[in-house]
C-alpha cells in the first residue's frame, strides 16, 4: 500500500540565555563612544562597526530568527519579519515586515539598534533607518556546508562580541554537526550499509536539490547518495528522468502526494511504490538551520523500522 509521512515538525523550544540581552530600555544609537566589553567589542561584522553588545534587534529573515535562538540570544530581538514561525517564543515578538517590504516606521519606533536581514533592503528604506541611527546587518545565506561553521561564529560575533559570541556560534554550531552525525549513523545502518539514493524534490518533474546546492551536499553528508548529484543549478537533466528511480524522495509541501504519484516520471518508482515519499515543509526545511537536521532525523526513524 502507498503510503506518505507528512511531517509537521514541532520545534523544541530553544535554551536562552540567562542575561544574554538586557531588558533595560536602551537609548536608540548603535554606536555608544564607550564600550564595557574590550574582550568583545568593538567589532566590525558585515561591514558595520559595532561597539557593545547589542540589545534590541529586529531579524527580518525566519531564518536568522531560528538562528539567533540557537545561538542563546533571542532576548535581543524586539521584533521580527512577518514570516518568522519559529521557534515558539518569536511569535510573541511584533511582526514588522519582510526583507523586501520592512515596516520601517516600526522598526524606528521599535527604538532597534540592529537589522538583521539576507538580502538588500530597498534602498530608501534603508537610508531611513540609518538616519534614524539604525545599522543594517546582511548576512549572506550559507551555500556550501563549509561555510556554515563561519555563519554561526561571525553572527554570534555580532550578537555577543568576539569571545562570548565567537564561543556561541561555535556551540551551536557544533550542536548543529552533532545532531547531522547522528542521523548519519542512522542512515549508514539503512540497507545493510549500502547508500540508499534520494532526491529533493521542490517543484514536478525536474526541480530538485542538485550536487552543487547546500541540501544536495548534506544528504550526501548524512550517508545517502543524492540521486541529482552531477547536476546543477536545482535542474535535473529532463533526459535522464525515466531512469530516475530513487529509494527515498523528500518532497516540498507546495505539491501533494497525489500530484506526485500521478507524474509520468514517479508513478512507478520505488520511493512512491515502497511508502518512501515524505512531504517536505519546504520553508522551513531550506532555512539551512537546525531545523533542516530536525526533519533529516524523522525521515531516519522512519526508514528504520522498515
Amino acid at each position: 500500500m502507498k503510503r506518505i509521512l507528512s511531517i509537521l515538525l514541532l520545534l523544541a523550544a530553544f535554551t536562552l540565555v540567562l542575561g544574554a540581552c538586557s531588558s533595560e530600555e536602551q537609548p536608540n544609537s548603535s554606536q555608544p563612544s564607550v564600550s564595557a566589553d574590550s574582550a568583545n567589542y568593538p567589532i566590525e561584522v558585515y561591514g558595520v562597526n559595532i561597539v557593545e553588545k547589542p540589545t534590541r534587534v529586529v531579524s527580518l529573515s525566519p531564518a536568522l530568527t531560528e538562528v539567533v535562538y540557537e545561538l542563546g540570544y533571542g532576548d535581543c530581538l524586539v521584533g521580527r519579519s512577518n514570516n518568522c514561525d519559529a521557534p515558539s517564543q518569536a511569535q510573541s515578538l511584533e511582526a514588522m515586515g519582510t526583507m523586501l517590504e520592512p515596516d520601517t516606521q516600526k522598526i524606528i519606533d521599535s527604538k532597534a539598534q540592529y537589522v538583521l536581514t539576507q538580502s538588500d533592503i530597498p534602498y530608501d528604506e534603508r537610508m531611513k533607518l540609518e538616519q534614524a541611527d539604525i545599522r543594517v546587518l546582511t548576512v549572506s545565506p550559507v551555500a556550501h556546508m563549509e561555510d556554515w561553521e563561519n555563519f554561526y561564529t561571525t553572527l554570534g560575533s555580532a550578537l555577543g562580541g568576539k569571545e562570548d559570541g565567537a564561543a556561541a556560534g561555535q556551540a551551536a554550531y557544533q550542536t548543529l554537526m552533532e545532531k547531522l552525525d547522528g542521523v548519519k549513523a542512522k542512515v549508514n545502518a539503512l540497507n545493510g550499509g549500502e547508500p540508499l539514493e534520494i532526491c529533493y524534490i521542490v517543484m514536478l518533474p525536474d526541480v530538485m536539490a542538485t550536487g552543487d546546492t547546500l541540501i544536495g551536499e548534506v544528504l550526501e553528508y548524512v550517508g545517502f547518495s543524492n540521486a541529482a548529484k552531477e547536476y546543477g543549478e536545482w535542474k535535473f537533466a529532463s533526459d535522464k528522468l525515466l531512469e530516475l528511480d530513487p529509494d527515498v524522495i523528500l518532497f516540498s509541501d507546495e505539491m501533494t502526494l497525489e500530484e506526485l504519484e500521478a507524474n509520468q516520471y514517479y508513478t512507478t518508482v520505488k520511493a512512491v511504490t515502497n511508502g518512501h515519499a515524505y512531504k517536505i515543509n519546504a520553508a522551513s526545511f531550506e532555512r539551512m538551520t537546525l531545523q533542516m537536521a530536525e526533519y533529516l532525523d524523522i525521515v531516519a526513524d522512519d526508514l528504520a523500522k522498515e
